[in-house]
């Protein structure tokens, strides 16, 4: 094709006809002109491609994230209720002795141990991807968000983990020795322990033998600790479970808006 355009150039410009000649000339500018916008075009569709491509890969991990991020969140939401139910218990055995029950609150003082955590993995995937890559505007604000109000749940699950480590384990320490490892051995009764695993099936308890010391639950209960204790149980795991339901509404919202 080359030879072709130099051979008609050279034949116009030996035959002195130069008006034909700029005429061949500004055409043959327009068919490079014309070239070039072509190239540049389907470069941009392959970048397209290439883009929403990886657009739709990026989806696609997210979805599945957010779907292992949605059953983990209601985890925690369980375990905190299980928290507030055994700290409401154990506040109904302080206010009336009537009731109280030894088996009953062995096993609910056990429970109070409870200390969960949110982790969710997409946030791992939105570090490490260009989200801008994702065109639904409302979609892309959510993921942006994400990150920030996790960082809310998180702070109320470090000030309930935080108060259980200065609190409950001086206590148990110091005012009540043995307590520690009988209500452990209560706490794997149950396998309420398996709750805390990514996978609830590779529970396995280590077998501990009970105290050689008779402890006196009743007696145990009435010490101040104990209501203060669950009260903050309450009102924390309840704050908690407050912003986890926002959250588990904005993975409906993220996860509806990815199978869009």
């Amino acid at each position: 094709m080359i030879k072709i355009f130099r051979h008609i150039r050279h034949r116009l410009l030996s035959e002195n006809k130069f008006s034909k000649y700029l005429l061949y000339a500004i055409g043959e500018i327009i068919l490079v002109v014309i070239g070039i916008l072509i190239a540049l075009q389907i470069n941009n569709w392959n970048e397209q491609r290439k883009e929403n491509l990886r657009e739709t890969k990026l989806k696609s991990e997210l979805i599945e994230e957010f779907e292992k991020d949605l059953t983990q969140l209601e985890s925690k939401i369980e375990i905190r209720n299980r928290l507030i139910k055994a700290s409401l218990k154990l506040l109904s055995y302080i206010d009336d002795e009537n009731i109280q029950d030894v088996d009953s609150i062995r096993q609910y003082m056990s429970l109070t141990s409870f200390r969960p955590t949110f982790d969710p993995i997409s946030i791992e995937i939105i570090d490490k991807n260009d989200i801008g890559i994702i065109k639904d505007d409302p979609l892309r604000r959510l993921l942006t968000a994400w990150k920030i109000e996790v960082l809310q749940l998180r702070e109320d699950e470090l000030i309930w983990k935080n108060y259980v480590a200065e609190h409950k384990y001086a206590y148990e320490l110091n005012s009540a020795p043995g307590l520690a490892r009988s209500l452990l051995i209560e706490f794997w009764k149950d396998k309420s322990s398996s709750l805390f695993l990514l996978e609830s099936d590779s529970f396995k308890k280590i077998e501990l033998n009970a105290n050689s010391t008779k402890l006196d639950y009743v007696e145990i209960l009435k010490s101040p600790f104990w209501e203060t204790y669950c009260t903050r149980a309450i009102q924390l795991s309840n704050d908690a479970n407050l912003n986890s339901e926002v959250l588990k509404q904005r993975i409906l919202q993220i996860i509806k808006l990815l199978n869009k």
